[in-house]
């Protein structure tokens, strides 16, 4: 019989014997047969760092008595242990115990958790949970808990259709608690600077957050106070707002003309584009423009459209397919980005998707004297630019 020593706030040793261990576990196997445990000692000692006394001895129950009893607090640990000694049977009860208990309040808090596992049933369940009320889930207590991997993931992935101020509270809370700050009683000036500090914790999580898909009544009631924004940013952001909420009116800009500018036509040369999963431009204008639909050559469903100014990200909107087809013979989407863009200024449009196959090869597209294109031939997945301009100018 072999001993293990639990080295846990309170160490404990435990004793198991070494055959039953073996044919359980193929970790076990592997280290009591290895070269540097063979042993004439009857009680070798192993030191097990990382597993709690409790969690082990579950482990062991299952091993010798195939009985396991789970609980919201011994799961998770139970898990990383059938994970560590490779017990495939109790892994997959472990799994189909945490996918019994996944509710809204806790599905983030699990995927922050279980991300290092290879568990997908596990995983799509948590997200089939959070797709069905993302409200709810950026609400609860355990969002603060999350690691930043899970948050940035939560915050770009392209199928969740959630409120972006939603997104951007859950965010300044997660921040908040990674700093350990109270946010009552706080002045301007302290306010400002522990706005700068939680932005520099989100890193590029902040990115991913939508400012134009906002109401100007959330970024003022919430955005604003919250000092992450710059004064210029600030403005920015309520200049466009506003510019579209001024000249929208029931989905038709008036006195706005609308234009297509198609860059590339149906007959484009496509080619493997090696699992890219970007694709941008650079665009100059010589008057002001609303952009309205970018169509995208792409096989998937969704994808991400950013707009940056001076090496910094502007805007973010998510696709939504919900216009007739440019390209007749290939298979792309359009997405309504519906962004106002203005002279002397250059901006970057780039777009990302689970995975771009292909990529238009073709010479510079037609001109235009509203727009400065500059593409990126190597991997251009950008086909054609619906845009308004004022009627007087047109």
């Amino acid at each position: 019989m072999h001993y293990f020593l639990i080295e846990s706030v309170d160490p404990q040793t435990i004793y198991a014997h070494k055959f039953i261990l073996c044919i359980a576990s193929p970790v076990f196997h592997t280290m009591f047969n290895s070269a540097f445990m063979e042993s004439n000692d009857p009680e070798m000692k192993i030191e097990v760092p990382d597993v709690e006394p409790d969690t082990f001895e579950d482990l062991l129950a299952y091993i010798y008595l195939d009985r396991i009893s789970f609980k919201k607090r011994n799961v998770l640990p139970l898990l990383y242990c059938s994970k560590k000694y490779m017990i495939e049977y109790l892994v997959d009860k472990c799994v189909d115990y945490l996918c019994s208990i996944v509710e809204t309040s806790n599905a983030i808090y699990l995927i922050s958790r279980i991300r290092v596992y290879d568990t997908p049933k596990l995983l799509d369940k948590c997200w089939d949970i959070i797709s069905k009320d993302p409200k709810s889930a950026f609400e609860s207590d355990h969002f603060a808990e999350i690691d930043f991997p899970t948050l940035n993931e939560v915050l770009s992935k392209k199928d969740l259709k959630y409120s972006e101020i939603d997104a951007f509270i859950a965010a300044l809370k997660w921040a908040t608690a990674q700093l350990g700050v109270d946010d009552n009683a706080e002045d301007d000036e302290e306010s400002k600077a522990r706005g700068s500090k939680k932005r520099e914790v989100l890193g590029e999580a902040f990115y991913k957050i939508c400012f134009n898909q906002m109401s100007i009544e959330d970024v003022s009631e919430h955005v604003v106070p919250s000092g992450v924004l710059s004064s210029d940013e600030t403005v920015e952001i309520f200049v466009n707002i506003s510019s579209l909420q001024k000249n929208q009116i029931k989905g038709k800009y008036l006195p706005w003309i609308s234009h297509d500018y198609v860059l590339y036509d149906e007959n484009v040369t496509l080619c493997p584009a090696d699992y890219r999963y970007s694709s941008s431009i650079k665009i100059n204008v010589t008057e002001v423009v609303i952009l309205g639909y970018i169509t995208i050559f792409s096989s998937f469903d969704v994808v991400i459209i950013t707009i940056s100014k001076d090496g910094r990200n502007i805007f973010n909107v998510r696709g939504r397919n919900n216009r007739r087809n440019y390209l007749q013979k290939i298979r792309h989407q359009n997405v309504y980005v519906e962004f106002l863009l203005k002279p002397e200024s250059e901006y970057t449009l780039s777009v990302s998707t689970n995975c771009f196959r292909h990529f238009i090869a073709n010479k510079t597209p037609s001109s235009s004297s509203t727009f400065k294109i500059e593409p990126n031939f190597r991997h251009n997945c950008i086909t054609a630019i619906q845009y308004f301009v004022f009627e007087n100018k047109k």
